[in-house]
């Protein structure tokens, strides 16, 4: 297979691949030893157009199955919902960030998501 031009599938592939280290970073999330709270809030737009239940071609079969999709659902959710709250004071000084009632619930929905893609793990990427 020529890997100068992958098909739209491997594309998907790749990035359900970068989800997966996504909600690993997050769920996993230790303060001074990862991206801070702006980069993490960026970080999940570089992957998914929010709010993700809008776009019906994301998140497709065969790349994804019901339940993924389902949980990536509530991590974008749970995305949105963090990020409405940010300040520049939570981004100054995390600990402020990461005491939030909605930065923990951000935390829940992107360890269930990880438990839910890990049921297959990381797909080919070429």
């Amino acid at each position: 297979m020529n890997t100068d031009k992958p098909s739209p599938q491997i594309i998907e592939q790749r990035i359900r691949n970068l989800l997966i280290e996504y909600v690993k970073m997050v769920s996993e999330y230790q303060a001074d030893e990862m991206p801070g709270l702006t980069e993490i809030i960026y970080m999940w737009q570089d992957f998914v157009l929010s709010p993700s239940t809008l776009y019906v071609y994301q998140f497709q079969p065969p790349v994804y199955t019901l339940d993924e999709k389902v949980a990536l659902n509530a991590v974008d959710d749970a995305w949105s919902l963090f990020s409405s709250v940010v300040t520049d004071q939570m981004i100054e000084k995390e600990s402020i960030g990461l005491a939030t009632s909605e930065w923990l619930m951000f935390v829940e929905a992107s360890s269930v998501a990880l438990d839910v893609l890990m049921r297959r793990g990381k797909l080919p990427e070429d």
